[in-house]
């Protein structure tokens, strides 16, 4: 939260050169690291589970980005975004309940959900109410 409020500036200022330092130890190759720069028509595949950050360096920027989670995978990134983004996690669940309700279903049964079973009496209005799936940018992948 504290990284939101004092904005991408703190990130690259403060952690950032930090890391590059750790990545220059021994043992730093650990962090697994890559810094390039994407030329213009250049695509970057970024798998699942990689944090990672972006510098726009000319003046003028498209990004274009996906997010998919595979099915198999779906229990772990519930837990996480649940742990780190509950409201983020709240929206999803929502959302899933209303594009795929069976897996959501799953979801809560296999994760325990913590705080989100609630969810499980919610009506189909009030999902459809809360979630905008293709502005969160959500698929699940078989």
């Amino acid at each position: 939260a504290s990284l939101v409020s004092a904005g991408a500036g703190y990130w690259w200022a403060e952690h950032f050169p930090r890391l590059r330092r750790m990545a220059g130890q021994p043992g730093g190759e650990k962090l697994g690291m890559v810094e390039c720069i994407q030329e213009e028509g250049e695509c970057i595949y970024i798998p699942q589970g990689w944090w990672h950050a972006v510098m726009n360096v000319s003046p003028w920027t498209v990004a274009v980005t996906h997010n998919l989670v595979m099915r198999a995978a779906l229990p772990w990134a519930f837990q996480v975004c649940a742990r780190d983004d509950p409201d983020l996690a709240l929206k999803w669940l929502k959302c899933l309940q209303q594009v795929h309700p069976e897996s959501a279903s799953k979801l809560l049964l296999v994760t325990g959900a913590p705080g989100l079973g609630a969810l499980k009496s919610t009506s189909q209005e009030e999902r459809e109410k809360s979630c905008d799936s293709s502005a969160m940018g959500l698929e699940l992948a078989p």
